[in-house]
């Protein structure tokens, strides 16, 4: 048989102080410490004289723990945390931790998180600014493109800022608008093809005029003294709009210009109009015109009219009276080689007016959209 019998309160002195010394190590610079129950004895490392820290630890027993409490030690502060033994069933375990290394540890963390701040907000300054320069600024410089366009300035150019989708839609902008600029020249150019807007000839007046939209149009009128006091007038449009319609307009004005001097009257001259049109269709670049041509005396107001599928001329009467329409039949240029015009010969009377114009004025409409008409 064998008996052991030991002093808890040496056994306690030894047991927890081989303890403490090996976990201090360990956990520095904590200070731990174990107060027990029974006999409220503390023992620590570093003597504890607090009568604070010894009342939280008796109130330890209750609660099971505490922390985050505030304690002074030897002049330095400290934050206390306790809690019951497990293995130790008859000891409270406590631990003070030094209130300015945890300070200090706070003020790196916050310098840590500041430094952090100041990285992402240099961050976010750079994607925003790479961010304004290769989308906000294109979009920006577009926009105030398209509103010079708008005013029909085609002088501006956007300057390309990359090689994506944006550079390409610049690049697309910038051919546009040097094709408004090549077409508003060519606008310009094909205005100088018209005659002046006023004429006179004996007592005759003719008034013109020819406003094109934002293309080059087939839309032409011309004019050209002839022998005896005569007046020759060709007035036409062009199917379709652009540069190809504007093409045709110019066959017709070198047409006239060779034909003025010995006129052949307005059935021949839209004979041969015609025939132009047909040797382009034999090269597949299928044009009609329509196109109306006067033989006009300005000594009595007698002319001669032919009309190849135009608006119908209106004449009316003196002081206002008695508005018509001059319905001549015809084939517009181009569409037929069988069907030639053929001439009607009126009398336009003292103080009395024929307008000839083209679809663009009865095709027109008001504000809410209602065609303007005959």
């Amino acid at each position: 048989m064998l008996l052991l019998s030991w002093e808890r309160a040496a056994f306690l002195r030894t047991f927890i102080n081989v303890g403490l010394a090996k976990v201090s190590a360990e956990v520095k610079p904590r200070i731990l410490a174990v107060m027990d129950n029974d006999s409220e004895k503390i023992f620590a490392m570093t003597p504890i004289n607090s009568q604070h820290i010894s009342r939280l630890m008796r109130l330890t027993r209750s609660r099971k723990m505490i922390t985050g409490e505030r304690v002074e030690l030897d002049g330095k502060n400290y934050l206390f945390t306790s809690i019951a033994g497990n293995e130790i069933g008859t000891g409270v375990l406590v631990a003070l931790y030094p209130e300015k290394i945890i300070e200090e540890q706070i003020v790196r963390l916050k310098l840590a998180i500041g430094i952090c701040i100041l990285l992402v907000i240099v961050i976010l300054r750079q994607t925003v600014m790479l961010f304004s320069q290769r989308l906000l600024s294109p979009v920006e410089a577009l926009a105030t493109g398209i509103e010079r366009v708008r005013k029909r300035d085609y002088n501006c150019k956007v300057p390309s800022f990359s090689n994506d989708e944006l550079g390409r839609l610049t690049d697309a902008f910038n051919n546009t608008v040097e094709g408004l600029r090549e077409l508003a020249v060519g606008t310009a150019v094909q205005v100088s093809l018209l005659p002046p807007e006023h004429h006179s000839r004996g007592k005759v007046r003719l008034f013109a005029r020819s406003l094109f939209m934002s293309k080059m149009g087939g839309d032409y009128f011309d004019y050209f003294d002839l022998p005896d006091d005569r007046m020759g007038v060709f007035f036409g449009d062009v199917a379709g709009h652009g540069i190809p319609a504007a093409m045709i307009m110019a066959m017709m004005k070198a047409m006239i210009a060779g034909i003025s001097r010995n006129f052949p009257g307005p059935a021949e001259v839209l004979h041969r109009g015609s025939s132009i049109l047909q040797e382009l269709k034999k090269k597949d670049w299928r044009r009609m015109m329509t196109a109306q041509c006067i033989d006009f005396d300005c000594s009595n107001g007698v002319f001669k009219i032919a009309n190849a599928g135009h608006c119908y001329p209106i004449m009316i009467g003196p002081g206002g009276d008695n508005p018509g329409l001059i319905e001549i039949q015809g084939f517009p240029l181009g569409s037929s080689t069988k069907n030639r015009a053929v001439e009607q010969t009126l009398t336009l009377l003292p103080g009395a007016t024929l307008i000839l114009y083209t679809d663009g004025v009865i095709e027109a409409t008001s504000p809410s959209g209602e065609m303007f008409g005959y």
